[in-house]
C-alpha cells in the first residue's frame, strides 16, 4: 500500500512524485508542504489513516484503536492549524466507534477516503 503525492514545492517547473508507505511518511509530506491546499492535506491525512490501518496486524480491536488513535495524532501534529486535516481524522477516528469486527473496520477506512478524494476533483 503506496500513497504517491505531487510535490508541490516542485511544480510547476517538475512533476516529482513522493511515495508514502507510512503514517509517519504522510505526516512528514504534510510537515514539508509536499502537499498543499486544505482540501489536499485532509485526504492525504485520511490516506495515511488508512495505510496504518491496512498495516495492522493483530486481532485485538482495542489495540487496533489504540494503534489508530496514536498514527491519528501523529498526523495532526504535521500541521497543527490546518482546519481540513482535523476533519478528515475526526472522520477517520469516527469509524474506531462502528460495531464492526476488526477485518470490517480496517477495511471501512477506504469508503470515506474515496468520497473525499472525489469530492475535491
Amino acid at each position: 500500500s503506496v500513497l504517491k503525492l505531487i510535490d508541490q514545492r516542485k511544480l510547476p517547473f517538475e512533476e516529482v512524485y513522493v511515495s508514502c508507505k507510512s503514517a509517519d511518511s504522510v505526516a512528514k509530506a504534510i510537515k514539508d508542504m509536499v502537499v498543499r491546499g486544505a482540501p489536499a492535506i485532509g485526504v492525504a491525512a485520511a490516506y495515511g489513516v488508512a495505510l496504518a490501518a491496512l498495516k495492522f496486524s493483530g486481532e485485538d480491536k482495542e489495540k487496533f484503536a489504540d494503534y489508530i488513535n496514536e498514527n491519528i495524532r501523529l498526523l495532526s501534529g504535521a500541521r497543527p492549524t490546518a482546519v481540513n486535516l482535523f476533519w478528515a481524522l475526526d472522520r477517520m477516528k469516527k469509524i474506531l466507534t462502528s460495531d464492526k469486527n476488526l477485518v470490517l473496520v480496517q477495511t471501512s477506512y477506504i469508503i470515506p477516503i474515496l468520497t473525499m478524494t472525489v469530492t475535491i476533483i
